[in-house]
């Protein structure tokens, strides 16, 4: 089974932002072992060790969700995640920085950013977009009804 390491910077103050994030990581359960770590939300100009290089190995994929990067539409997300999966032999680890974005450490060791979207929306708010995002890849991967072709 696919291992994912979902990590975010900062608490999730608001509770329905977590019911949100909680109800996608449950019906994430059968597509991948993810486990979801919030870290400590420190600006970039003070982050001295970087908890996010800490927590990758040099096989694992480190994919930062970042306004600058790719944009795919969710059925070619699915195909392009499903090659990356393919030819990763370590687990695939999904940053969501905090409004002070990530430091240049990060941008370097990092394989690939995403972009959800052009518009701006709150740290907070992308953990629940992309969790289910990545339930609909997931599930578009796998042939179940809930994306709508």
């Amino acid at each position: 089974m696919l291992r994912v390491d979902f990590l975010v910077i900062g608490k999730t103050k608001e509770k329905w932002i977590q019911t949100g994030i909680d109800k996608y990581l449950k019906r994430l359960q059968p597509y991948a072992k993810l486990t979801y770590k919030e870290l400590a939300d420190i600006s970039v100009d003070k982050r001295k060790d970087s908890k996010i290089i800490q927590a990758v190995s040099p096989r694992d994929l480190l994919i930062l969700l970042d306004e600058k990067g790719l944009e795919f539409t969710s059925v070619d997300g699915a195909k392009w995640l499903e090659k990356k999966a393919h030819h990763c032999s370590g687990k695939i680890i999904f940053v969501v920085g905090s409004a002070y974005g990530f430091t240049e450490e990060e941008y370097s060791r990092a394989d690939f950013t995403l972009s959800l979207s052009k518009m701006t929306f709150t740290h907070e708010m992308i953990r629940v977009f992309f969790l289910e995002q990545l339930y609909r890849m997931f599930s578009i991967q796998k042939g179940t009804p809930y994306h709508h072709v």
